[in-house]
């Protein structure tokens, strides 16, 4: 598996963002299911969140 170094925020503006930070707050949720996953950018929006 390769990792990707890029920052959220360059992530984010790129067409990689949606299949990569999408998927990973829900399967953190399903493994810690009190736990609320909130993806914010710098600007005060959120951009990802688990279910």
């Amino acid at each position: 598996m390769v990792q990707d170094t890029r920052s959220t925020e360059e992530l984010s503006a790129s067409p990689a963002f949606l299949p990569v930070t999408v998927p990973v707050p829900a399967a953190y949720k399903k493994e810690h299911p009190l736990v609320k996953v909130v993806l914010v950018n710098r600007n005060g929006k959120i951009i990802a969140e688990s279910p």
